[in-house]
């Protein structure tokens, strides 16, 4: 299975878009708040990590206990991206949320996405083209990130696709030297003077 994202865009009512902002300042101050933790403890590992601030984080921020989870997790994959990079994490910002299959729905017949919000659920309407609706037709995504850019609202939305069948022929050598691009099993060449031409 592949897995790739299709990014939607919301169009929230008044309410909705306050509920959200509510929502992002709120996970976001989660995060910085479990981060404050790990790097007092040097703590990158999700499970003892959640142990170490579940409990806190929940009462605190007053999150569903999923978007705490979400929350959690977040945190736990930056303190491991920031040890590989050798370089402390950066603060979050509320500029996003991550949801899974219990905190959000793709609602396909009405093109509307359920989420999990501070103080219960919203339904929020889509504005889907035709690449947007087409690739999520049939689909049940798992996880979605909401994301604010400004005013507006969008929703990164993960789908899992069966991979293509492999195309089954000859196999083809690649050379990327300058005099040939490419060579085939048969034995053509392809040269890159044309390609020369432009640089």
């Amino acid at each position: 299975m592949s897995k790739r994202t299709i990014c939607c865009r919301m169009t929230p009512n008044q309410i909705m878009a306050t509920s959200l902002s509510v929502t992002c300042q709120r996970f976001a101050d989660a995060c910085n708040s479990i981060l404050a933790v790990a790097l007092k403890t040097g703590e990158a590992n999700n499970i003892r990590l959640h142990h170490a601030t579940y409990k806190a984080t929940r009462e605190r921020f007053d999150l569903s206990a999923n978007l705490t989870v979400r929350a959690i997790r977040r945190v736990a994959a930056a303190m491991v991206a920031s040890k590989k990079k050798g370089r402390r994490p950066n603060v979050f910002r509320p500029t996003s949320i991550d949801y899974d299959a219990r905190i959000f729905d793709y609602r396909e017949k009405d093109e509307t996405v359920s989420l999990t919000v501070i103080g219960g659920r919203i339904h929020v309407p889509l504005l889907l083209g035709g690449f947007q609706r087409t690739a999520l037709a049939g689909k049940k995504p798992t996880s979605a990130t909401v994301v604010r850019k400004g005013r507006d609202w969008h929703i990164h939305i993960g789908i899992e696709e069966a991979d293509a069948e492999p195309i089954q022929g000859p196999p083809m050598g690649v050379d990327l030297g300058i005099r040939n691009t490419a060579a085939t099993s048969h034995g053509t060449l392809h040269d890159g003077q044309a390609r020369q031409r432009f640089k």
